[in-house]
């Protein structure tokens, strides 16, 4: 939660023991304080307090009892005037950097619309205090943008059978062939069988084009002819051509 904060006004008075008559000497500037402040002094009637900066402010209520400064003015609110003020302040703009919302980016603004201690500046969400919520919500937009843009590039179809080229496992069908549910005809998906060790020749003579994976329980769609796997002869579609 936001820092409270109040305006202080600090009133010198003096006051004759005698009579109980008092008399106000010295009234400064109104101040954003972190808290309410009071200052009382009771001085004999006459007494004279030292300023020896002689800026008619005394030097006990002076926020640069060396140095003038009669407006007393104190930007960053830190108890020590602008005229001797060498408190730390790294961006210039007043505002110590212990105090400072955005104590690297010159502010004098010191805006901070959702109250998180960050100033507007400087605050990559300013409208919202919760960063984490908001990288990660900025982060989901990104990469559903990049998703997107991936999507549209892989719905291209070069060989127009009515299969995606990111899932088409044969990119090059030749027109009018009938497909199976990758994209491939039955030549291109007998083709892909290859003698990869003793037992292709039967995985190529039970391979099944329908469902893309070799079956041992009846012969399929493939034969061995001489060392290649190809389609078998006469073979009606199994799914729709383009």
């Amino acid at each position: 939660p936001p820092t409270p904060y109040s305006i202080t006004t600090t009133i010198l008075f003096r006051i004759d023991p005698a009579s109980g008559s008092t008399e106000e000497i010295f009234r400064s500037e109104p101040s954003l304080d972190l808290g309410s402040l009071t200052k009382l002094a009771i001085v004999p009637a006459g007494l004279q307090l030292p300023d020896a900066d002689a800026d008619d402010t005394p030097d006990a209520f002076d926020n640069c009892p060396s140095t003038a400064n009669a407006d007393q003015t104190d930007a960053d609110q830190n108890g020590v005037g602008d005229a001797c003020n060498t408190v730390e302040d790294f961006d210039r703009d007043d505002y110590a950097d212990t105090l400072d919302v955005c104590p690297e980016i010159f502010d004098p603004a010191q805006h901070d619309a959702d109250v998180d201690g960050v100033g507007d500046a400087c605050d990559p969400f300013p409208d919202d205090a919760n960063h984490r919520a908001a990288e990660l919500d900025r982060e989901l937009e990104r990469v559903s943008g990049e998703l997107a843009i991936c999507r549209a590039e892989q719905d291209g179809d070069d060989d127009l059978d009515g299969i995606p080229d990111w899932v088409d496992r044969c990119l090059a069908t030749p027109r009018d062939e009938p497909i199976d549910g990758e994209g491939c005809s039955v030549a291109q998906f007998c083709g892909s069988i290859v003698d990869t060790g003793p037992h292709w020749r039967r995985i190529c003579a039970q391979a099944d084009w329908e469902e893309p994976s070799p079956g041992w329980d009846r012969p399929r769609d493939c034969r061995v002819r001489w060392s290649t796997c190809e389609a078998r002869k006469g073979l009606a579609p199994h799914r729709g051509s383009r």
